[in-house]
């Protein structure tokens, strides 16, 4: 996981797991805790023996590194170019301010010669990722973990480590899987760079994001719902409509309309 936050996404499916007999090891490349995030899945770790947490090292610094980082936020910048986003405007700018300012007038020629040649180019730095050494660090953690499986959360952040995760599983044969953390995740993030044995989706929209935006092959993703709203298939009301109406000053006879928003 990119920091402990992420863990609230997969309570409902850490718990299962944990409930099956699985062992969990929870590793996080951020120590972020700035709203609380590691008390979640310190709570998990101190309920469930099978559940620990850890940090995950991040890949060594060298000249490959430091060039598979900028081959990612150049694709992560070019994929905007893609036709599917002329009608997007703001996800463009958002993505170059990643980009090294050394590195932008690169990514600025090859924007002017259009989505044709942008689009070439992210296919070429993918490929050049695929034979970029693997990360020592991240090998021997995979070693000495010795998972069955090797699960990756968001992935789609810019110049995300976790491209090396993967590539070190796959040489490794340990199986590795996408967990597409958000709605948003797939359509407004940075792109699928290497991907991974499968992908699971949340629905069938985002089984065509997958496809379309981040060529990944239709057999690697599967759709599985959305793990984060999974408990509320187990809720039930705490109080009568009358009682709630009566708490907020309300007429129970009358409809009510709630609002929702995501940010303040």
């Amino acid at each position: 996981m990119r920091h402990f936050g992420y863990v609230r996404n997969y309570e409902g499916v850490l718990r299962q797991l944990a409930a099956e007999g699985h062992r969990v090891h929870i590793a996080a490349e951020l120590g972020r805790n700035k709203m609380g995030e590691d008390s979640l899945g310190q709570r998990l770790a101190s309920e469930l023996p099978a559940i620990t947490l850890g940090r995950a090292p991040v890949p060594e610094d060298s000249v490959w590194s430091r060039a598979s980082q900028i081959s990612r936020v150049l694709v992560d910048a070019l994929r905007y170019m893609d036709p599917h986003y002329r009608n997007a405007p703001a996800l463009h700018p958002r993505a170059e301010r990643t980009v090294p300012r050394a590195v932008r007038p690169f990514l600025h020629f090859v924007e002017r010669l259009g989505s044709r040649v942008s689009r070439l180019v992210c296919v070429t730095l993918c490929a050049l990722e695929r034979v970029i050494p693997l990360s020592a660090d991240v090998s021997a953690f995979l070693r000495e973990q010795a998972p069955d499986v090797l699960l990756v959360t968001p992935l789609v952040e810019p110049a995300s480590i976790q491209v090396d995760y993967i590539k070190s599983a796959s040489a490794l044969g340990i199986p590795s899987a996408l967990c597409v953390a958000s709605w948003d995740n797939l359509t407004n993030k940075g792109a699928i760079r290497v991907s991974p044995d499968r992908v699971f989706v949340w629905n069938a929209a985002q089984i065509e994001e997958a496809v379309s935006l981040h060529d990944v092959p239709r057999g690697r993703v599967v759709m599985t719902g959305a793990q984060i709203f999974d408990h509320w298939f187990s809720w039930k009301p705490s109080r009568t409509r009358e009682e709630f109406c009566r708490t907020l000053g309300l007429d129970p006879a009358r409809p009510i309309i709630l609002y929702l928003g995501s940010s303040f």
